[in-house]
């Protein structure tokens, strides 16, 4: 088994597949380890679902749908019925205030209600009491001090804002204000994840550019080594002169320093790289990030086409928590002028007893409502200069101007980056035709320099310069590459498909 075949494995034994690759992942076998990844290498679109899996960052993303749920349940909530119990037990031994009164009053009894608010800003309340009481009167002839007997009684009310809350204003827009929340969670969630996704696609761009760079310092290095070996028998043969010998030491040595440093740059980004995806410290330190087959993600000829088969653009996740944030504004902003207002309440009960020798008789009295009572209140609420409300008003207009700045300039921004993005990739497309084409006739190049140099018939400085110019070449096309690439993903971020790519990841 070759080196870098041995540092996949090493790897891939630390790695978690998707469901289809767990029977894979469980073998001992190196090469169902290698066919569980698409063309045995590791591509963007397995990083990313390693990410996503296994990620505290995105774990803590996540948790973002649980907060819009609770804020979708609080909205519901101040809707649903609650249902009361009380316990009560008296004994008033106070002075009577005239020889009529009872000397004691002692009673035990127990309270079940339910109340119900609706989006109408009315709230209904129904109860049932009920118990045993005793009476203790003043002595009196022919008449008995102690009378025990049972009381139930029902009440029903019904209270109604008139000013504040008037038809439900105040109700409802505190349900939609949970709504409004809710979507901006949400939203807020596919921006971060937006984020996370294209910060894990820089990484997994850097490193594969830094992996190519370092493939090709090597390559140059042994072909500046071949190069001073050549020139070095020219000298003992006299055929060659010592500022010659001077010029390939020190262009191999520049070689080798290119090298270690694209080395060091890659070993970072590998770093980076492996931290985000959380690969084991030791998986990471042990293997070898120039032998880890990086697979770079294909991306069509025809990739321009994206402009025209997105339809109508819906605008980055960004975007879209912008103009959620920008709807819940405008929702504070009634709400606080809706608690400016001065709260005039009416409340109204309807509420009867029975009295008998047994709690069954007395509650089928009560419930018949042979002897009701009502009473009818308003109850009015202003403070004085409402400084409270006014602050409040006002905070929530300047939270509202921000909200509409922040979602019209980032509006405009996507808008002519759509356009800027859309004439782009059509010219990388085109340049890295041209650039695919001038890297082999350059490299094509280099190897004929390299045969006429074998022969004598070119000077060092010709042959270095033209695998110079070929190493440029190609560096340049594996450039375009990448930024062509990238701008496919800055048009996915545009068009608000990156959260949805994420999710169905394998």
């Amino acid at each position: 088994m070759n080196y870098w075949r041995l540092n996949l494995v090493l790897l891939l034994a630390a790695w978690p597949f998707p469901a289809g690759a767990q029977e894979s992942r469980s073998s001992t076998d190196p090469k169902k380890f290698l066919e569980s990844l698409p063309d045995g290498k590791l591509t963007l679109d397995v990083i990313l679902a390693r990410a996503r899996d296994t990620s505290q960052t995105f774990a803590a993303i996540q948790s973002l749908k649980s907060s819009a749920e609770a804020s979708e349940i609080r909205a519901e909530a101040g809707l649903q019925p609650v249902l009361s119990a009380e316990f009560f037990s008296t004994d008033n031994r106070l002075e009577p205030s005239n020889p009529f009164q009872p000397e004691r009053l002692q009673s035990t009894s127990v309270r079940a209600g339910v109340t119900q608010s609706f989006l109408t800003g009315t709230t209904l309340d129904f109860g049932f009491r009920t118990g045993p009481s005793s009476l203790t009167l003043p002595p009196m002839p022919g008449s008995p001090r102690l009378i025990e007997f049972d009381e139930s009684r029902f009440d029903i009310s019904l209270s109604q804002n008139l000013l504040r809350d008037q038809f439900g204003e105040v109700t409802k827009a505190n349900y939609q204000l949970n709504v409004l929340e809710a979507n901006v969670l949400r939203e807020q969630r596919r921006a971060e994840i937006e984020t996370f996704t294209l910060a894990i696609v820089d990484d997994f761009y850097r490193a594969w550019l830094a992996q190519i760079r370092v493939q090709d310092a090597t390559e140059t290095l042994k072909r500046r080594q071949r190069i001073q070996k050549i020139t070095r028998l020219r000298l003992a043969r006299g055929t060659a002169e010592r500022p010659e010998i001077l010029e390939t030491e020190s262009s191999v040595v520049a070689a080798d320093v290119d090298v270690r440093n694209a080395a060091d740059q890659l070993r970072e980004s590998w770093l980076r790289l492996a931290t985000v995806i959380d690969l084991p410290d030791e998986i990471t330190q042990r293997v070898d990030p120039t032998k880890i087959p990086l697979g770079l993600d294909k991306v069509d000829e025809r990739a321009e086409s994206i402009c025209q088969s997105v339809g109508e653009r819906k605008g980055s996740a960004s975007l879209a928590q912008a103009l959620a944030e920008l709807k819940r504004a405008d929702a504070v902003v009634s709400q606080a002028r809706l608690n400016d207002r001065a709260d005039l309440k009416l409340e109204a009960k309807y509420f009867g007893n029975g009295i008998d020798s047994s709690i069954t008789d007395s509650a089928v009295e009560a419930l018949r409502s042979r002897h009701p009572a009502w009473e009818v209140a308003l109850r009015f609420q202003l403070p004085m200069g409402r400084l409270e409300s006014k602050a409040l008003l006002k905070e929530t207009q300047s939270q509202r101007l921000r909200a509409i700045a922040q979602a019209e300039e980032l509006k405009d921004q996507e808008q002519v980056s759509w356009s800027m993005r859309c004439r782009e990739i059509g010219r990388r497309v085109r340049d890295l035709r041209i650039l695919r084409d001038n890297a082999k006739r350059q490299t094509e190049r280099a190897r004929l320099e390299q045969d006429r140099f074998d022969i004598g018939r070119i000077t060092l400085t010709e042959v270095t310069r033209a695998e110079d110019e070929a190493l440029q070449a190609r560096i340049r096309l594996r450039e375009e590459e990448i930024a062509l690439r990238r701008t496919v993903w800055s048009l996915r971020e545009l068009a608000g498909q990156i959260p949805e790519t994420m999710e169905v990841l394998p």
